[in-house]
């Protein structure tokens, strides 16, 4: 027997359909119906109380309302009837005669998430799509990270660039605190790790989802205009811009995924005019691509990627850029 059929069973019974019309809809005997009710805690109706029973067993408007109101408040469905003797079953009943939402298993998880835990967020973030929003999914497909057996994102950073995490910070409108702490290593690193359910299920539309290094592709739900930004954060994540001999600027891109570079190069040719170069793959445990622009290229670079003000960046690869492509001084320092 399905929970969904358990439910259906329970509510036509407390609407005051009889046990022998409750064998005749359903294919299961008197006794497997009586344990049922028995082990959910049902009253059986006597044979006194049968002739009246759908009487007995309206509920009156006025408590229906105060149910729907109880639950609406954030009561679950066993809470909103216990003070008038109403079961789970019976809301559920209520509740759907009134055309009112019943919260899945996961909004009911994302609910008590949000009333339990320690430091608060805007859990809607993801769900509206502009500039930063953009930048800082491209940011995370690069260099975040999503748990799988929880819900916690989290990125970290040399402690040097730890300013970002705090826009990222005030982004979220997340009132805990970047983390910042010396590892077994020596290097220091600031880390921002904020556990939301809603934040998961939203990444997972933009393919950014546990162990995505292997499989992570931009998916075609960040729109056209708002792609430029996505790739910033991506290269702010995992590309850098040094120079290459006397004159030479180089700036360059690696991923696990040869195909998300493809689709790089085509939009920045399509859009900004930047030529396409070839993937290069540098061998190792697992082949990692990268491409590499020159010049002229990483000048048109600079001016797709920093196209307004007041915009999300990593601040020491953007003043690289500045120094390079603007100022064009012989630097020999990069920024990775």
């Amino acid at each position: 027997m399905t929970q969904q059929e358990i439910t259906a069973i329970i509510a036509d019974y407390e609407n005051g359909m009889t046990m022998n019309d409750i064998i005749k809809k359903y294919p299961h005997k008197y006794q497997t119906i009586k344990k049922l009710f028995n082990e959910q805690h049902i009253h059986i109706r006597d044979k006194s109380e049968a002739g009246h029973c759908a009487e007995k067993y309206k509920v009156p408007i006025e408590i229906e309302q105060k149910i729907i109101e109880n639950y609406i408040n954030g009561m679950s469905l066993k809470e909103a009837g216990k003070d008038f003797g109403i079961s789970y079953y019976k809301v559920r009943t209520i509740l759907t005669k009134n055309n009112i939402h019943i919260r899945t298993k996961q909004e009911i998880l994302q609910e008590r998430n949000i009333a339990t835990r320690k430091y608060h967020f805007n859990e809607n973030y993801f769900k509206n799509m502009n500039s930063n929003v953009a930048y800082i999914l491209g940011f995370l497909a690069a260099d975040g990270s999503v748990a799988s057996k929880s819900n916690c994102i989290k990125i970290s950073l040399a402690e040097k660039d730890s300013e970002l995490l705090e826009k990222f910070k005030k982004e979220f409108e997340y009132d805990g605190e970047v983390k910042h702490v010396t590892t077994n290593k020596g290097f220091d690193i600031a880390t921002l790790e904020i556990n939301s359910v809603a934040y998961k299920e939203d990444l997972k539309k933009y393919n950014i989802v546990p162990n995505k290094t292997f499989t992570f592709s931009i998916p075609d739900t960040i729109p056209n205009e708002f792609l430029i930004d996505f790739i910033r954060g991506y290269w702010d994540g995992d590309g850098t811009i040094c120079t290459a001999g006397e004159r030479a600027i180089r700036s360059s891109l690696c991923s696990a995924r040869k195909e998300t570079l493809e689709q790089i190069l085509t939009f920045l040719e399509r859009e900004y005019n930047i030529p396409k170069v070839s993937i290069q793959m540098a061998m190792r445990k697992n082949p990692l691509y990268y491409i590499q622009y020159s010049n002229n290229s990483t000048k048109k670079l600079f001016k797709a990627f920093y196209y307004k003000e007041n915009l999300l960046y990593l601040k020491r690869k953007y003043e690289k850029f500045c120094e390079l492509c603007i100022d064009n001084k012989n630097s020999r320092d990069s920024a990775s």
